[in-house]
């Protein structure tokens, strides 16, 4: 089931291969019991733990073994692609990883440069809407008016302090809802309703998209 601990986003699968698909956010994948393989328009890497930066197509092999998929906060993107984790982040979570905590999240964060830019309270203010209630989707107008700001000043300021786009940010905050009552136990048609989805293929192609696998692919290679 995906996981949210501090600034990170947490999910452990069994799977073999993805489709290629591009993450909103970067993200870690952390191989329990056999390296992985990331395939791009660069080339492979292999590794242990691997980073790949957001909005970067690519394909996941895991070979089979058992994997931790680790989301990092929304931030700019290197534009690596893909590539070995450091050392010292790849030491927080060969220590960390079987007592994640909030703290351990925070580490990570940090080890990286992924920590968060100066707080904007009216930006925070309309993250916590849309991370509060996915199925609102809420609208630009709106968003504008809770942070009292114009609606292409809005825009703009949003993803200098995110790193996604508007639209990109509601969807990543619907998919993650939609995981996490997958993950419960939740049909999966009612999850995308209950996420915000207009309808299930709408639901089904945004998560291939995101994920790499179909709703029913995610719910069954989650351990």
């Amino acid at each position: 089931m995906l996981e949210e601990v501090g600034a990170t986003a947490r999910v452990r699968v069994r799977a073999t291969r993805t489709q290629v698909h591009s993450n909103l956010a970067a993200c870690i994948l952390f191989g329990r019991e056999r390296s992985l393989s990331i395939e791009t328009s660069n080339g492979a890497v292999w590794g242990d733990a691997i980073l790949v930066d957001p909005n970067w197509a690519h394909v996941v092999d895991f070979h089979g073994g058992i994997a931790e998929v680790i989301y990092l906060p929304p931030h700019q993107g290197r534009g690596h692609g893909a590539r070995a984790l450091p050392k010292p982040a790849l030491r927080i979570l060969e220590d960390q990883i079987d007592r994640w905590s909030v703290n351990s999240a925070a580490d990570l964060v940090d080890c990286l440069g992924f920590a968060e830019p100066l707080s904007d309270p009216a930006i925070s203010a309309i993250r916590h809407r849309i991370d509060f209630d996915p199925m609102m989707r809420l609208g630009e107008i709106e968003a504008s008016r809770i942070a009292r700001l114009e609606r292409t000043t809005m825009l703009r300021r949003f993803k200098h302090k995110t790193g996604m786009t508007f639209r990109a940010y509601k969807n990543w905050a619907a998919l993650k809802h939609a995981a996490r009552l997958i993950g419960e136990g939740e049909a999966l048609g009612v999850a995308g309703l209950d996420a915000g989805f207009a309808d299930a293929a709408h639901f089904s192609r945004q998560y291939r998209a995101t994920f790499g696998l179909s709703p029913t692919e995610g719910r069954n290679c989650v351990v």
